[in-house]
């Protein structure tokens, strides 16, 4: 595959299981070995969260052992005619290669009645063809196709944190660019664990100087992170406190609130050293998460867990 030698995520993307980045995957790394080194693949069901990395490893395998390939999104055509005028027709010819591979991404979006039909396929034709499905959730698939992949459904893990860190740093010492650890770490924070979309950012904030650069927002988003720690560590009247955090948030006009909750959870120790304490914080945090995914007004949400941190700090 010739790589595009513009867009960072193309150009330093794994093509080799060495080169796949995680030891929370290791085993996936080793077993993916052995599927390359044995020209055999089983049914594969690869879940995660986006830009973890299941395209990367789909791409891989599918670089490395004999097969001819059919690519297709279940985001732009999620019924039976995906199965019935793509897949199906792909799978019916013949071909020189070993196998014929369906790379289906985004398969937990696929219609009930497109994953019944895609399980008969499967069933029909597994001699010379192999599927390869990615999503973000499997129970989102019916059992029956499920059961399908039970000797390849693997969950592939994001990166740390600290690892995204060094493999961002890395890309921009070969790209010759000027940085500053902070400004990576930002980056890093808005968009974890999705790192296609971190790699991505970066990249789209390097100035024709080749310096990492943000803008204003997202200088006054770090102000804002770093005004809330201060406000959190710092004991003492609650009204003016949670007003004064309150303030902060409308004047930087946020809309998404889940890298508050991350900031401040990776900044406990800035905040109490009181292992209860913080255990206290982190249930607050748990629930506000939660609640964020499915709240009308995710600014009510947000101020609400300041109001039940500030309570709890101040108890």
């Amino acid at each position: 595959m010739v790589k595009d030698k513009w867009i960072w995520t193309e150009k330093y993307s794994p093509q080799n299981m060495d080169e796949f980045l995680g030891s929370d995957n290791d085993f996936v790394k080793r077993k993916f070995n052995e599927y390359i080194e044995q020209g055999e693949i089983p049914l594969l069901l690869l879940e995660g969260s986006p830009g973890t990395g299941k395209s990367t490893l789909a791409n891989i395998i599918t670089q490395n052992i004999d097969c001819e390939i059919k690519h297709v999104n279940a985001s732009d055509e999620r019924g039976m005619p995906l199965v019935r005028d793509i897949i199906k027709p792909f799978v019916q010819t013949s071909t020189m290669k070993k196998w014929k591979i369906v790379w289906l991404e985004e398969g937990d979006k696929l219609t009930p009645d497109a994953q019944d039909a895609l399980k008969d396929i499967m069933l029909r034709y597994i001699k010379k063809c192999r599927f390869i499905v990615t999503c973000n959730n499997k129970n989102l698939l019916n059992d029956a196709l499920q059961s399908r992949f039970s000797a390849g459904s693997f969950e592939v893990k994001p990166l740390n944190k600290k690892d995204v860190m060094f493999y961002l740093i890395d890309i921009l010492k070969k790209e010759n660019v000027t940085y500053e650890n902070k400004d990576v770490a930002y980056l890093i924070n808005k968009t974890y664990p999705d790192i296609r979309k971190a790699i991505n950012n970066t990249q789209q904030y390097v100035n024709k100087d080749n310096v990492l650069q943000l803008d204003k927002s997202s200088v006054g988003e770090i102000n804002l992170m770093n005004n809330i720690i201060e406000s959190l560590s710092t004991k003492g009247n609650f009204n003016k406190t949670y007003t004064q955090i309150r303030q902060n948030i409308n004047d930087n006009k946020l809309n998404v609130y889940q890298p508050v909750i991350s900031h401040i959870y990776e900044n406990l120790d800035k905040i109490t050293t009181d292992g209860m304490m913080q255990a206290t914080l982190i249930m607050v945090l748990n629930e506000a998460q939660k609640s964020d995914k499915i709240v009308v007004d995710k600014e009510i949400n947000v101020m609400n867990m300041f109001s039940e941190l500030l309570q709890a700090l101040n108890s």
